[in-house]
């Protein structure tokens, strides 16, 4: 059984990583869609019926991703995500330099930020549960530490690499305060939302108890 299991955990992850690698390139299609076409002269001036419904589909997005993930993300975990994330909009923004199509610029635009603001509320979240004192016993403790290390710096490795990105497709955004400023509030307040509404649904949840197994007497 040991063996059996050892040999599906590869799948798992693999199966695991792609579904968030599809959520995370749906919301941001789908995002960067709904402020194209709500926009006005640009996505700081459009409609807050747009914006409005472009964040409920980010937070029911963050969601389902938080479901993926719960509920302990591994360093390797997050380490093929985040490499799937940074390939996907560097693919994006491939594509835009190759066609010039403003609408791909945009999109790769938008995924470069979704990726820089995540990033660094995960970053700071990790930083937050280091800190957190932990009623552990001294090796879980070093070993959860280490965990947490550990995702804090590929979270701060991804902060890097969205700058990077986002520096790649300023052609785009123009470094527009007014752009900034939407785009920081939308995405921000998805993640946000969307960890508050995902602690929510599991707080409601009964937590599993195990059962004492009968001793036979002999």
């Amino acid at each position: 059984m040991k063996t059996l299991l050892t040999s599906q955990r590869p799948a798992v992850l693999a199966a695991r990583v792609a579904l968030v690698l599809l959520l995370d390139a749906g919301m941001v299609l789908g995002s960067a869609k709904i402020l194209w076409s709500y926009a006005g002269t640009t996505v700081a001036d459009g409609s807050w019926v747009g914006q409005m419904l472009c964040l409920t589909l980010m937070v029911v997005a963050c969601i389902a991703r938080n479901t993926v993930t719960h509920p302990q993300t591994s360093p390797r975990d997050a380490i093929a995500i985040a490499v799937g994330d940074i390939l996907l909009v560097v693919v994006t923004i491939a594509v835009w330099q190759r066609t010039a199509d403003y609408f791909i610029g945009w999109v790769a635009c938008f995924g470069a930020f979704l990726l820089l603001t995540a990033s660094l509320c995960q970053f700071l979240a990790a930083l937050i549960d280091q800190a957190r004192p932990a009623a552990l016993k001294a090796p879980a403790h070093i070993n959860r530490a280490h965990r947490l290390a550990r995702i804090a710096t590929v979270r701060l490795g991804t902060l890097a690499a969205a700058i990077g990105l986002l520096v790649a497709v300023s052609g785009i955004h123009e470094w527009k305060l007014q752009i900034f400023d939407v785009l920081v509030l939308l995405t921000v307040s998805a993640v946000l939302l969307a960890s508050a509404i995902s602690s929510w649904i599991r707080a409601l949840q009964p937590r599993r108890t195990r059962t004492p197994q009968p001793t036979s007497a002999d």
